[in-house]
Order: structure tokens, then sequence, then C-alpha cells
């Protein structure tokens, strides 16, 4: 019994004793590139074929749509945050909604956010059919954290460059 203790003891001392530092703590890590984690940014592309009609010509609900599946648009944006989406005009990217004046014929942007999807609609405003055979548009969609839109009260979120430089996202 006497020996089973001791060696207990013994046990003991050793694996307390024995623990002890490896070395230094090794150098600082590279800085990481600047981000917000409560943003997220996509860039997305239409072709003709991606337009879907909705409505009957004539009727006010008379569209072309398209609709992007987008996973990570989850509540924290689309319901308590903010989901803004840009259309690229000429290298300029515009908030939606839009009228873009055409002449005789005006064409109205639009858009609809759900939990993972955004849709964006085309209308005409003499609610004929839109064309959209070349219908080829670049989007950029911002999903922000409303912790962040309370923390910049002073932007402008309709300037998509002044959006994108404070938030520090990539163009």
């Amino acid at each position: 019994m006497k020996n089973i203790l001791l060696m207990f003891l013994v046990a003991g001392s050793l694996t307390i004793t024995s623990c002890g530092r490896d070395g230094d703590p090794g150098a600082q890590g590279p800085v990481g590139p600047k981000g917000n984690a409560n943003v997220k940014n996509w860039f997305l592309t239409t072709i003709s074929t991606d337009w879907q009609t909705f409505g009957t010509p004539g009727n006010t609900n008379h569209s072309k749509y398209v609709t992007f599946s987008i996973p990570e648009l989850t509540s924290t944006y689309v319901d308590y945050g903010m989901v803004l989406v840009y259309l690229n005009q000429n290298g300029f990217y515009t908030p939606l909604p839009i009228t873009a004046p055409t002449g005789t014929n005006n064409v109205l942007f639009f858009n609809y956010v759900t939990i993972g999807n955004v849709e964006v609609d085309i209308q005409l405003s003499d609610l004929s059919t839109p064309n959209t055979n070349n219908a080829n548009y670049d989007f950029k969609v911002v999903a922000v954290a409303g912790s962040v839109k309370l923390a910049n009260p002073d932007l402008n979120w309709n300037d998509y460059k002044a959006v994108m430089q404070r938030l520090n996202l990539k163009d």
C-alpha cells in the first residue's frame, strides 16, 4: 500500500515539475487585408437568356425579371440591415430603383430582396414588353448589417464609390 501511495506521489510530482515552457513566443504574423465581416458584396452579370417575363403586356405588373440566388444573403442583412443593388451604366454604378429615359419610353429598373435572393425587374413606362435580346447588364449587390449602417450615419449609401471606400470593399 505504501509503495502504491509513494508511486502516485512520485508520478504526480514528475508530472507537475516536467511541464514547462517550450520556448519564447513566435513573432507576430503579418497584418491581414482590411475588410468588414458585417458587409458582403457580389458582382452579378445577366445575359439575354436570363430574363423571364412576368404579367401581361399593358398591365402595371408586366415586366422582365431575373433572380439571382445568393445563399449568403441572410436575415442579418435582409431583415435587420440593408441590401443595395447598383446597376453599371457605362462604368458608373447607380443605385436601384432608377428610371432611364430613352426618348418616348422610359425604362424602369427596380429590385426585390428576400432571404437568399435578389430579383431585378425591367419595366417600360408604356407597359409594353421590354426587349431583353441584348440585355447584358452588370450589377453589384452590397449587403450591410444593421450595426454597420448605424455606425455610418453620414455615409451617402447612394454613392457607390463612397460606400466601397468607407467599407473597404474591393471594386
